[in-house]
């Protein structure tokens, strides 16, 4: 039997060895060696992009040579060696064009960033949304993630550096939602009742900070508010009056 070259290989061998490759890799460095691999690259439609805004002249090569529709998540990371991470995004791409994605991360980024592209995303394709906030957040900033939840149908969302609580956020938590997974990172016994009576498909709510203002509450009372599908609870409280 007669060895057969990586380069003859199906396609579709090709285009699994490349959903464990970062997009970078499969243009930088595999679609450069020859035409039947540029060929193969070409075709492939379910690249994963992750960018920093210190890869500003990479984005605008890759703006010309991968097309929006074949990503299926989004990455992007701002921080203070990132900042302005959306904005130069957007300078190379428009994001309605990502229509195909089933993944969105916005990873240390402002209220402001948030609010110039969450509107702006084609929702109906996106399951799950991690959003990392750098700074306090405010109502504006819940507003414009729970419209997005709505439209976008969301399985799963992760708030994970996120505050939820009634007497910081006035925005009522979304009714009628598709959440099936929720990360928050703190969340008031009121704001916690809310989104249980709200998310009637939630199977798993994550909270790394449980904020009860009286340590004397009965948290039997929990289970009062749990749908059926996420009865089970099992909860830790310190002194302090969280949960862990």
């Amino acid at each position: 039997m007669s060895n057969l070259q990586f380069i003859n290989l199906p396609v579709e061998i090709h285009h699994c060895i490349f959903d464990d490759l970062d997009v970078h890799t499969i243009i930088s460095s595999v679609r450069c060696v020859c035409k039947q691999l540029r060929d193969i690259v070409n075709s492939y439609d379910r690249f994963k992009f992750k960018f920093t805004s210190a890869e500003r002249s990479y984005l605008k090569v890759l703006s010309r040579l991968v097309k929006p529709s074949d990503a299926i998540s989004l990455d992007l990371v701002g921080g203070s060696a990132g900042h302005g991470c959306i904005e130069v995004f957007l300078q190379n791409f428009n994001i309605s064009h990502f229509n195909r994605f089933r993944a969105l991360t916005l990873s240390q980024v402002t209220n402001v960033e948030i609010a110039q592209l969450l509107p702006n995303v084609t929702a109906n394709s996106v399951i799950s949304l991690t959003v990392n906030i750098l700074g306090l957040e405010n109502n504006e900033i819940f507003s414009v993630i729970f419209q997005f939840i709505i439209q976008a149908n969301l399985q799963k969302l992760d708030l994970s550096a996120s505050t939820y609580s009634r007497r910081a956020i006035e925005i009522p938590w979304p009714n009628q939602n598709t959440l099936e997974q929720l990360t928050i990172g703190s969340c008031s016994y009121d704001a916690y009742r809310i989104i249980l009576h709200n998310s009637h498909r939630l199977r798993k709510m994550v909270i790394e900070n449980f904020i009860i203002d009286n340590v004397n509450l009965i948290i039997t009372s929990f289970v009062k508010a749990v749908p059926n599908s996420a009865k089970k609870q099992c909860i830790d409280i310190d002194s302090e009056g969280t949960v862990s």
